[in-house]
């Protein structure tokens, strides 16, 4: 029991030591610690936050975790209305192998809502719904984006 505490209390020092270096310096951090680190910073300093999330990237971060970092960004840039950024993240995810709903959405509500391209809004879901099926996704996925379709068909109509 002592020698399991004793382990605690080591393994904490070594934590704090690294963290300490992380928050000052993070040239020798690997892409998903930078990842890591992001998440630590973002409830309490957002801009150090993106920039680990961007550097994170940059380094070459990939698979699940850089989707993760990519949507968490993108979420931050809306949020700033930083546009050309948060789309260029999303599109991003978009292309990242197998199928995630949710940069789909926000690119397909990016053109509706922010620049009132109905038509292209109407190609994201319709690409969106294509992929969605290949990749066998729940029915509830596709019929959310199969309703958004028949939506931007109806306004589409009324506008033209």
């Amino acid at each position: 029991m002592l020698a399991h505490n004793r382990d605690d209390i080591l393994t904490l020092v070594a934590l704090l030591g690294w963290f300490g270096k992380a928050l000052t310096s993070r040239a020798e951090l690997s892409a998903g610690e930078l990842g890591g680190l992001g998440r630590l910073w973002e409830p309490v300093d957002v801009e150090r936050a993106l920039e680990c999330y961007r550097d994170a990237l940059a380094a070459g971060l990939s698979g699940a975790p850089a989707q993760t970092v990519r949507l968490h960004l993108a979420r931050w840039e809306k949020r700033f209305a930083r546009w050309d950024v948060a789309c260029s993240l999303w599109e991003a995810a978009a292309r990242d192998a197998g199928f995630d709903p949710r940069p789909w959405e926000e690119l397909a509500k990016f053109h509706e809502h922010r620049r009132r391209d109905f038509v292209a809004a109407r190609a994201v879901v319709e690409d969106a719904l294509g992929l969605a099926e290949d990749a066998g996704v729940s029915p509830r996925v596709r019929e959310a984006f199969a309703y958004r379709r028949a939506r931007l068909d109806r306004r589409l109509l009324t506008r033209g």
